[in-house]
């Protein structure tokens, strides 16, 4: 699965190098990132999950900011993306085996705070990348419990210092 996911990341992102080696990313908070999950759940809350899931979907719609972008899967744990701003070509497909390379499963860790206790908290994992001459970064995403999904959103570790 990580082969798989390495190889649609790879063209996806060698398209964003170009633009991103000409102005450098602005350094995202904490605070951005859960304020844009909470942002989708209060969506969510007022116009229902099929149109939360479409404006996520929607690289141009009112759930994005920025280079931040949402993620949402079904909570119940069967790993089928509902929705990803940033790769589309992951909606649909089943990431429930996805390791990172330390052998982290990334989805099945997001799914343990969702269904934890408190429904959110972060969590850290290496994700393929093209930022700062990084290929592989350290990443930390916000995830959060809303009706039947969960809605994530990461940045780059060390931002989150």
């Amino acid at each position: 699965m990580w082969k798989f996911l390495v190889s649609l990341l790879v063209g996806l992102l060698l398209s964003s190098v170009t633009a991103e080696s000409r102005a450098e990313r602005k350094i995202r908070r904490p605070d951005e990132v859960i304020a844009l999950v909470q942002k989708a759940i209060a969506f969510q809350n007022q116009h229902g999950r099929e149109r939360t899931l479409a404006e996520i979907n929607n690289p141009k719609g009112v759930l994005v900011d920025g280079e931040l972008y949402l993620f949402a899967f079904n909570l119940k744990g069967d790993g089928i993306t509902q929705a990803n701003t940033a790769f589309p070509a992951l909606v649909g497909k089943n990431l429930l085996d996805m390791r990172d390379p330390d052998g982290i499963y990334i989805i099945r860790r997001f799914l343990d705070v969702a269904n934890g206790k408190s429904g959110k908290g972060w969590v850290d994992y290496k994700w393929p990348g093209a930022t700062r001459g990084k290929f592989v970064e350290l990443k930390t995403s916000y995830i959060e419990r809303a009706g039947d999904l969960f809605f994530g959103c990461g940045i780059p570790k060390e931002w989150a210092r």
